[in-house]
């Protein structure tokens, strides 16, 4: 017995290995502005037996655990909140500094979760310097030196030991305060980030601070920051990168091609296209940072061009370690639906089938009607019907004798009986009344299970489909492990 467990674990661990070793391809959408259907799903459910497919639905969540940002868009109204807040907080510092900390931790908090948005909106990263600021001079006045300098600290690694603070702004007294802080802070020790990118003449933005920048790395307090870059007319997507400390440093390369050509809607990701012209230097020059982010060895871009009077659905098969086109292939395809032959031409073209999977796909199917006879469900319910019958006939049975000696007559005491039976009587009626409760019960269920019998043995060609292949052999299921 022992043999053949581990005779079966390590068929188990084979087959494992093999499914583990099966290409991976991530299926990448091109926009090129043509109106048209999205062919992304069905592209991917026909190769999905063939090679691992990363479909396009998960590009967005695995571009955001690379360190991509996505910012939303700051809802007008949590901005005036902030601001009405922190107006509020700043006329209560030198009346109330405690009514001054609950109003300006509030405006802290509504900023927060905005963060990542506000990094690179001057003007509401100006806001909320300020109500960090005016909370740290509030602990200050409060004789809360503690939580002023945690708060100060926080506000150093979110917005940079650069962030202006000057007597023109702001008391003395804090400026002073600031300075220390900061100071003591970058005592502690500072940590780098290796930045690279593919773009030329470009201006990086450091937590929405610009920094003078060449191919190489820079210096930062350590925790998390938010770069971007400009070059030119061109501006890259926000990135989230973690300095950590005692550690080597993180490195970050900015693909200018892909950041800039990159399209965000709602949950999907896709990659923006003038036209074809020049297209596959430019496949080639993404696919392997897009390698990189989807962990996969292979990238198929996919997209639907006009061309004239007609649309082609055109695609590209490119190696993610070495930027090489394995393959591409176009088809033509109607403007109004999607067409399946066309899409399943083109996965044909660029990963032909298995031999297994043809001859499943060149089968022929015809489908038999199920006969009442087989249908086991009808039997079960046939079954459950005549049981509660059954019961409720012994249970009707019970009931007739309990009743007969209920209503019987008394047979001491001159026919008029005696005490003890009385009670015996009165507990036989008790049974009575009890059997008869349950056999109504059983009668109940056992007709509701022989009426659905027949419905379920009437209705068997619709619950118990039956699926024969052309040569007779019935379908039968298979293990994939």
């Amino acid at each position: 017995m022992r043999r053949f467990l581990v005779i079966i674990v390590c068929f188990i661990c084979i087959s494992a290995v093999a499914k583990a070793q099966k290409r991976s391809v991530a299926v990448v959408p091109l926009d090129s502005g043509a109106q048209g259907l999205d062919y992304g799903p069905l592209i991917a459910s026909t190769l999905g037996s063939r090679v691992h497919v990363v479909e396009q639905t998960q590009l967005k969540e695995l571009l955001q655990q690379a360190g991509y940002v996505f910012a939303p868009e700051i809802p007008p109204a949590r901005v005036e909140t902030i601001k009405k807040l922190a107006s509020e907080g700043e006329e209560l510092l030198y009346t109330d500094p405690k009514a001054a900390i609950f109003v300006l931790s509030r405006a802290r908090r509504e900023g927060a979760n905005l963060s990542e948005a506000f990094m690179f909106d001057p003007a509401l990263k100006g806001i909320m310097q300020k109500v960090n600021l005016l909370l740290v001079w509030a602990y200050v006045l409060s004789e809360q030196e503690d939580d002023a300098r945690t708060i100060m600290r926080q506000a150093l690694q979110l917005f940079g030991p650069d962030m202006s603070v000057t007597e023109r702004e702001y008391h003395p007294k804090l400026v002073e305060f600031f300075k220390k802080v900061r100071d003591d802070l970058l005592k502690e020790g500072s940590c780098r980030i290796n930045i690279k990118t593919d773009g030329d003449d470009c201006t990086l933005y450091l937590d929405g601070n610009p920094v003078r920048f060449e191919q190489g790395s820079v210096e930062v307090l350590c925790g998390t920051h938010y770069i971007q870059l400009v070059c030119g007319e061109k501006q890259s997507m926000i990135h989230r990168v973690l300095a950590p400390q005692a550690s080597e440093p993180p490195s970050v390369f900015v693909s200018m091609a892909l950041d800039s050509a990159l399209k965000i809607r709602n949950s999907t990701a896709s990659i923006m296209v003038a036209g074809t012209e020049d297209i596959e230097t430019f496949v080639t020059s993404i696919a392997q940072v897009l390698g990189q982010v989807t962990k996969t060895d292979e990238i198929l871009f996919h997209g639907l061009f006009a061309n004239e009077e007609k649309k082609e659905l055109r695609a590209w098969l490119v190696e993610t370690t070495t930027s090489v086109i394995i393959a591409s292939a176009s088809v033509d395809v109607p403007a109004q639906v999607i067409s399946v032959s066309s899409a399943t031409s083109l996965c044909d073209m660029l990963i032909p089938p298995t031999l297994e999977e043809t001859k499943t796909q060149t089968m022929a199917v015809v489908h038999y009607k199920t006969r009442w006879y087989m249908n086991y469900y009808g039997y079960v319910a046939l079954a459950v019907g005549l049981g509660g019958v059954i019961a409720g006939g012994v249970l009707l049975d019970s009931y007739l004798d309990h009743k007969s000696i209920a209503e019987g007559p008394y047979k001491t005491n001159n026919g008029f009986g005696t005490m003890d039976e009385y009670y015996y009587k009165l507990s036989e009626r008790e049974k009575a009344l009890s059997r008869r409760r349950q056999a109504i019960a059983c009668f109940a269920v056992g007709g509701v299970g022989i009426a659905s019998s027949v419905l379920l043995f009437v209705l068997t060609d619709k619950i118990m489909p039956a699926r024969v292949a052309s040569d007779g052999r019935s379908l039968t299921l298979s293990l994939d492990f």
